[in-house]
């Protein structure tokens, strides 16, 4: 019996491929939305002196579950990542893109997810209360329900955080 071929990948999101669905309902998917819902290591306390730590984890977290498609936005022609590019890329630009994944229900609606449920068990309890008042910055519409984004999530946290640095600055 000739065996098949066996595709490269570095991790198992990758293995099911950039623009295929995870099927949550194999043991397989499941334990990958466990592993990838987990929080990170070090909890955000939305002080804007840990907010680079936090992108940080963010942004290593994204590459393990294939994540990063989802964060990258093209800005004036280049490739953009959130986590290294926050004060580049508008919350407009972030919902804009949400708008369209959620609405496609491919992978990157899965991620947002996926992100979503591990940012907001990776926040301290002060910083999530912060964001849960932007409740309705990252949470979209999608054929009348109501969906949490978890890139707009993070937008939020990111923007509560460098909101915090500007006004300290003022206030200085």
């Amino acid at each position: 019996m000739a065996q098949q071929p066996v595709a490269f990948a570095r991790n198992l999101a990758a293995a099911a491929g950039a623009a295929a669905l995870l099927y949550y309902t194999t043991k397989e998917g499941q334990t990958l939305h466990k592993e990838a819902t987990t929080p990170l290591t070090n909890k955000f306390d939305g002080e804007p002196m840990n907010l680079k730590l936090f992108l940080d984890q963010v942004c290593d977290k994204a590459a393990q579950f294939s994540w990063m498609p989802t964060l990258t936005f093209t800005i004036n022609g280049e490739q953009k990542n959130l986590c290294e590019h926050y004060g580049e890329i508008s919350r407009q630009e972030v919902r804009t893109a949400a708008t369209t994944y959620l609405a496609a229900n491919d992978q990157n609606a899965q991620n947002s997810d996926q992100i979503f449920n591990c940012l907001r068990q990776s926040l301290t309890p002060e910083a999530y209360s912060k964001v849960a008042n932007e409740k309705q910055t990252y949470t979209i519409r999608v054929r009348n329900e109501d969906v949490y984004d978890g890139v707009c999530f993070l937008k939020a946290i990111i923007d509560i955080a460098y909101t915090n640095t500007r006004s300290s600055a003022t206030v200085i």
